[in-house]
């Protein structure tokens, strides 16, 4: 079983909630989450509870300061700890990068996706103080417009220079820096997806009517789409107590709005955290269930990855 930080880090590659409506496909009952006000359970002896964090800095009070420091359209900004390790993870779709990127162009497209993701790391940092007292690393998730995953890595907040801009020479210094967890070597699957099929839904469609499940006042929940060598992927965080019952309650009202999506999804990855960020649980669904509306086998064939 991997443990939380090294699942966390592959990026790409592999509150009170109001009760939403069961299911129509077969019926199955689907309790309403339990209000996030309620007190965690104590941390099990294998993971070190969160620190305390100052009284000024508060890391889901911090993210909703920093979404509007973000230029892109469409991203996903949310925060969480695990194994000593306390990190921002941004992922964004980069209208500048080709998903069509191939032969040379290919290096070209994943330099660019590097620089931005650097820039924007330092934004972030310099943007409030809070995120260098917070955070152990900023977790740049890059996409292009087809959502085909580029680049996911950890830079220390540390290692940003104090200047406004990045000079040729600290861009490679700072990617010599950060830990890379995936990096795209191949082109992607637009050079030969076929056109979506009528009916489809896009991402775009979709995640309105995922967030319909889960309540605006929740600070730390998100959602995104990666298409990489690995399959066509949907990340879910959302926060809440480790129940198996509300957990598996919120996976099926995930999957429910995932009948339609093109590119088709293959997994589902659910990283359910305590109110402070903890990783309390990382699972998966894959294959098939994910789309077939059969929530009985989703819920068997159900993955636990991770759980301290």
């Amino acid at each position: 079983m991997l443990t939380a930080a090294a699942f966390l880090a592959l990026g790409c590659g592999l509150l009170t909630q109001t009760p939403t409506p069961v299911p129509t496909k077969p019926p199955t009952p689907v309790p309403t989450d339990a209000p996030t006000a309620t007190p965690s359970p104590e941390p099990s002896p294998t993971e070190q509870p969160s620190p305390a964090p100052s009284t000024v800095c508060e890391p889901n009070a911090v993210v909703v300061e920093l979404q509007t420091e973000v230029p892109f359209v469409e991203f996903v900004l949310r925060q969480n700890y695990s194994e000593g390790i306390r990190s921002l993870v941004l992922w964004y779709v980069d209208p500048d990068l080709d998903p069509r990127a191939s032969a040379g162009a290919l290096e070209a497209n994943l330099d660019l996706a590097f620089e931005h993701a650097l820039k924007l790391s330092l934004d972030l940092n310099r943007s409030d103080p809070c995120v260098a007292e917070l955070f152990d690393g900023i977790n740049p998730i890059v996409v292009d417009a087809d959502y085909n995953g580029w680049l996911s890595g950890l830079i220390d907040p540390a290692a940003l220079p104090d200047s406004p801009m990045l000079s040729p020479a600290e861009i490679e210094a700072l990617r010599a820096e950060m830990q890379v967890n995936y990096s795209r070597t191949s082109p992607t699957d637009s050079l030969v997806r076929p056109p979506a099929p009528e009916g489809s839904c896009t991402w775009q469609d979709t995640i309105p009517r995922i967030h319909q499940h889960f309540s605006p006042e929740r600070s730390n929940v998100g959602f995104y789409f990666v298409i990489d060598e690995g399959g066509v992927n949907i990340w879910s965080q959302w926060d809440g107590p480790p129940d198996a019952g509300i957990t598996m309650a919120s996976m099926l009202n995930v999957l429910f709005e995932l009948d339609c999506l093109y590119p088709v999804p293959t997994r589902l990855i659910v990283i359910v955290v305590e109110p402070s960020g903890l990783v309390s649980l990382i699972g998966m669904v894959e294959g098939e269930v994910v789309t077939s509306g059969d929530f009985a086998a989703a819920i068997e064939q159900f993955q636990v990855l991770y759980a301290p």
